[in-house]
């Protein structure tokens, strides 16, 4: 990467909404987040987890804001929680460069002891001796399964920091204020969102000549409802 454009896409993700503080759903077993690289106007943190694996072989699959719930069948689970027990037994430590490109990975093993790993470039480009953690994280990110179907989130974390996006802006509508969200993110219930950006993709908004940069993470409904017992 060029000086002058590693130096604007620092820029950009000093000034975009931090990582929400979501909660894992209390049955997860696997988490994996796959942050793509930032741009203007899309915040990586925001989208929802790419892999959840919950108990009994369900699963939570995440795109750049939808949401997609299936179940594997028992030797799919098997196979799955076979490879996850290989990545614990020989998890790296600190990060790991898998390669050239701005991919990052998170994967969080969080039955029994918690692990997490964290990995940064292209899988396809691994050595020899990370092509477990590369196939294991490339699988994962393009999960896919005939058992998937949408699944509407109950709640969204909403964020918000000052930053002006290209392009014009809208007002601000929902009952939580700006200032509010500028705190710290606040939970939304589904129906507020409604027809607002969601996801990676932010929202521009503009308040009293200021103008801001929103976001709205959806949440599985499995976590919304833990939240609110």
């Amino acid at each position: 990467m060029r000086p002058a454009a590693a130096a604007g896409a620092a820029l950009l993700l000093a000034c975009a909404p931090a990582a929400s503080a979501a909660p894992d759903p209390p049955e997860a077993q696997a988490v994996l987040e796959v942050l793509e690289p930032a741009r203007p106007g899309f915040v990586p943190e925001a989208a929802p987890p790419r892999f959840v694996l919950l108990d009994e072989g369900r699963v939570i699959v995440g795109g750049t804001s939808a949401l997609f719930s299936g179940t594997l069948a028992r030797p799919e689970l098997g196979q799955l929680e076979q490879r996850l027990a290989a990545l614990r037994r020989a998890a790296p430590a600190g990060a790991v460069r898998l390669g050239p490109g701005p991919r990052r990975f998170r994967l969080r093993l969080l039955k029994g002891r918690p692990v997490e790993v964290e990995a940064h470039g292209d899988p396809e480009t691994a050595a020899p001796d990370q092509q477990p953690l590369a196939r294991l994280l490339a699988d994962l990110a393009a999960f896919d399964h005939a058992s998937l179907r949408p699944l509407a989130p109950s709640a969204y974390l909403a964020t918000a920091v000052e930053q002006t996006l290209p392009g014009g802006c809208r007002a601000w509508t929902l009952a939580v204020s700006l200032a509010e969200l500028l705190a710290e993110p606040r939970e939304i219930p589904a129906a507020q969102q409604a027809g607002w950006p969601s996801g990676a993709v932010a929202a521009s908004v503009c308040e009293r000549g200021r103008r801001y940069a929103v976001t709205f993470r959806p949440l599985p409904p499995v976590a919304a409802d833990a939240r609110r017992d």
